[in-house]
């Protein structure tokens, strides 16, 4: 299950939104979602707690500026703070 998600970013134009994710010891197999001006992108994540944090949402708003973003893990119901990012 996730614990926490951290991290947020992206580098501008690409529309790709990288992240980090704490999780428990069992794990996580979740959806993680962004909604960017009313358009919500997802990714599917699944992790055990060995593995490398980081994990991705691919979204079609690369040159879009600015957003303030929050990151949901679907099933754990965790959220990220809202982040500043320039897509």
């Amino acid at each position: 299950m996730v614990q926490s998600i951290v991290t947020a970013q992206s580098v501008a134009g690409s529309g790709l939104i990288t992240f980090n994710i704490n999780v428990d010891a069992g794990g996580c197999d979740e959806d993680f979602s962004v909604t960017i001006d009313n358009e919500t992108f997802t990714n599917h994540v699944k992790h055990n707690s060995n593995d490398d944090p980081a994990a991705s949402i691919q979204t079609t708003k690369g040159g879009a500026g600015e957003r303030n973003i929050v990151i949901v893990a679907r099933t754990s119901n965790k959220s990220s703070i809202p982040r500043l990012i320039n897509l």
